[in-house]
């Protein structure tokens, strides 16, 4: 069940463990698909707002992992195209750390500017997993 690496980033430019990580996987099986039926923590889409604003962005802010380095694209683009089908994993390290809900999406702007989460969001349609972390 190895995927292709199809993109990977990883900039931790500030503070020490401050910065992001984003990649994406394709896989030319749906093995992946089943695995992620049985894990833990995996939902089917569509996901919660946090995520989406994470993702796709909304009128007050975001996406927060966009595709910059593709000249032919318009800026501030979500890396992430629209998926009608699929899976999406979410993980609020500091919901964690306080005592709530760490897998819940609603959480994640209700602190200021502090965010440590991961997600991960798995297209069935074209089998490519993204995911990306974000630490500050």
């Amino acid at each position: 069940m190895a995927g292709e690496v199809v993109a990977y980033e990883r900039n931790y430019g500030g503070f020490p463990i401050d910065g992001k990580e984003y990649g994406e996987l394709s896989f030319s099986d749906n093995e992946l698909e089943k695995a992620i039926l049985q894990a833990p923590h995996w939902k089917e889409f569509p996901p919660g707002n946090g995520l989406l604003t994470i993702v796709y962005g909304t009128s007050w802010g975001g996406p927060f992992f966009v595709n910059n380095s593709d000249p032919l694209s318009a800026p501030n683009q979500p890396r992430i195209p629209p998926i009608e089908h699929g899976y999406y994993y979410f993980e609020d390290e500091l919901s964690a750390e306080e005592g709530k809900n760490q897998w819940d999406d609603s959480l994640v702007f209700t602190r200021g500017s502090s965010r440590n989460y991961t997600f991960a969001i798995y297209d069935a349609d074209t089998r490519i997993l993204y995911f990306g972390k974000n630490k500050n």
